[in-house]
């Protein structure tokens, strides 16, 4: 499972390049302390699909995980920022290319505390709707965690789920896409046809597609990574960074 702690041996792709053989993401934004508190029933427990509150902190997680990613990345351009202005590549009143990142960050805290932190203060469950994809029969080729937007509302906040993909053993791998109760018309519009996907070869296409158009980061099976040929790779990082995409009779499965 990819999760605040990370972990090796798998293959990662990201939007910031190809595929990377043996190396995950790692989240390091939280103590131990807290990070046990807040994800004890995921991180100890079997998962349970009908359990809502393993399925919230999946949900958590996966924000959490975004949050991580728009402020490692402001800080890490930022730096480079300044480097390029004491090395005179840029003027010192240029704006840094990082704002994009804190603004984004800001939007994911956003949405965490509408969804997540107020409730929660509150001693309220989040109000989340919860949709299971179980592939079975199915190998492990690929895990997630991410949140994504399907659209953006009038304040500029996020619409959209939380995505997380993980193998529960050797033969299934579930998706769980989690989102807000009041955001459910138009997540559901947007995602009709995976949630619409009765067959299992029509899960597997439609899972893909909402992952490589749409999630940011995910971590991919070793002798999966490799096994890919030259044309499906170019065909999925095309689709990935979004100068091509997706047409049906390709193969772009991840499954």
């Amino acid at each position: 499972m990819l999760n605040s702690r990370g972990g090796g041996g798998a293959a990662a792709t990201t939007r910031n390049g190809s595929p990377r053989s043996n190396t995950t993401s790692r989240i390091t934004g939280l103590c131990a302390a807290h990070d046990q508190q807040l994800f004890r029933l995921i991180d100890t427990e079997p998962l349970d699909l009908r359990n809502a509150r393993q399925l919230d902190q999946l949900a958590y997680r996966a924000v959490m995980r975004e949050l991580h990613v728009c402020v490692e990345g402001a800080y890490r351009i930022d730096l480079l920022h300044q480097q390029h202005i004491r090395e005179g590549l840029v003027d010192k009143d240029a704006p840094s290319p990082s704002t994009i990142f804190w603004d984004k960050g800001w939007r994911v805290i956003r949405y965490r505390g509408t969804h997540f932190d107020k409730p929660m203060a509150a001693g309220k469950n989040p109000p989340l709707i919860h949709r299971v994809v179980e592939l079975d029969g199915q190998k492990p080729t690929l895990a997630a965690a991410a949140l994504f937007s399907v659209e953006i509302d009038r304040a500029g906040d996020i619409i959209g789920p939380t995505l997380t993909v993980l193998p529960v053993d050797a033969t299934k791998t579930v998706a769980i896409a989690s989102y807000p109760l009041k955001q459910k018309k138009t997540v559901e519009k947007h995602l009709s046809g995976l949630f619409a996907a009765s067959e299992p070869a029509k899960k597997k296409s439609e899972l893909s597609r909402v992952i490589i158009e749409r999630v940011e980061n995910f971590v991919l099976a070793p002798a999966f990574h490799d096994g890919l040929s030259d044309e499906k790779t170019k065909l999925i990082l095309d689709a990935y960074e979004g100068t091509a995409k997706l047409e049906d009779g390709t193969d772009f499965n991840l499954f």
